[in-house]
This record gives structure tokens, sequence and C-alpha cells, in this order.
């Protein structure tokens, strides 16, 4: 009995540690190529978000700031085709997100340290801005840098784009073909 009460203790106590420990996120690796690298550390990212944040600042003048840039979506617009493999499938319709308010999270996510947790079962928001939602999808729970969020975003947004609107996920598992598990904006 002594020895079932010290182990129940002892579970107890590692269970109290576990549940309470910070999640170490230097280790993680964001996957992302000297290319995609290059992209996320232009300035224009930083510029755009603080933009966005000051009080009055309209769509027309987002659009405007991202004209003949990098971040213009009409670099980008091409017909769609179905797939049914891992990566970007687009789902883009007229009900889709703003392309301006994609870059917009798209500069907050890549500005964020850190990762982006996941409870699974289920789909989870990470984030939002204007008529833009972004959220993960998964049959498990699932951490990934923020900056590997970005770049997933900014792959269904530059491969979905459609008049101005994108909408898409990007499929990185299919395990359970069921729930195939992705990152959405929607």
């Amino acid at each position: 009995m002594f020895l079932f009460r010290a182990f129940l203790l002892s579970l107890i106590t590692l269970t109290t540690l576990v549940s309470s420990a910070t999640l170490d996120f230097r280790s993680v690796s964001d996957d992302l190529t000297p290319e995609q690298k290059d992209i996320f550390s232009n300035p224009l990212w930083a510029r755009l978000l603080a933009l966005s944040r000051v009080p009055g600042t309209t769509k027309p003048d987002l659009e405007a700031f991202t004209n003949n840039t990098f971040l213009d979506p009409r670099n980008y617009e091409r017909p769609t085709r179905p797939e049914d493999t891992l990566g970007v499938h687009c789902e883009t319709s007229n009900s889709s997100p703003m392309w301006v308010d994609i870059t917009v999270l798209v500069a907050d996510f890549n500005s964020r340290s850190g990762g982006a947790i996941h409870r699974g079962p289920g789909c989870s928001e990470q984030g939002s801005y204007g008529t833009t939602q972004a959220g993960m999808c998964a049959g498990w729970d699932y951490t990934t840098a923020w900056s590997l969020y970005a770049s997933r975003v900014w792959s269904i947004a530059t491969t979905c784009v459609q008049d101005g609107q994108a909408g898409g996920r990007f499929v990185f598992h299919r395990e359970n073909e069921a729930f195939p598990s992705d990152q959405r904006i929607y």
C-alpha cells in the first residue's frame, strides 16, 4: 500500500511539473528554405504591420503601401487547380478574405517569437485581422514556429489569390485521410 501511495504522489508531482512547464521554442525548427527566410526577413513586413496599427489606417492605405512590391497580389494571380496532396489547396470564393488583410496577418505572425500551439483534436484559430482568420486543424496537439506558420499562410495567399481575395488550406499531414492536418485562411 505504501508503494502504491508513493507511486501516486510521484505521478501527481510529475504531472504538475509537466503541466506547469513553459514550452521552449528555441529548439523548434522552422524548416524554412533560405529563399523563404530572405522573404520573411524583409523589413517591408514590419512596416506593413506598423501601418496597420496606426489609428485611421484604411484598406486603401494598406493596398497603396503594397502596390508594386512583392506583397502586391497582382504578382501572384493565376488560375487555381484542385489537388489532393500535401501543400496548398485553394478554396477562394467571393466570401474569402481580402488579400491586404491576409498580408497584414502574415506580417503579424512573422513578427512573433516562439510558436503557434494547437490543442487537438479539432481546429483552433491562431489569429485574425480584418476579413481574415487563420487557424490550424489537426487530430493531435501540434506546435509550429511562427515563421513556418507565416510561410504556410503566405503560400496559401500567393497560390490562391483571385481578384484581391484568397482562401484555402495548407495540408501538412495526411495520416488520417478523413481529417488531414492543415493550416487555413478563411
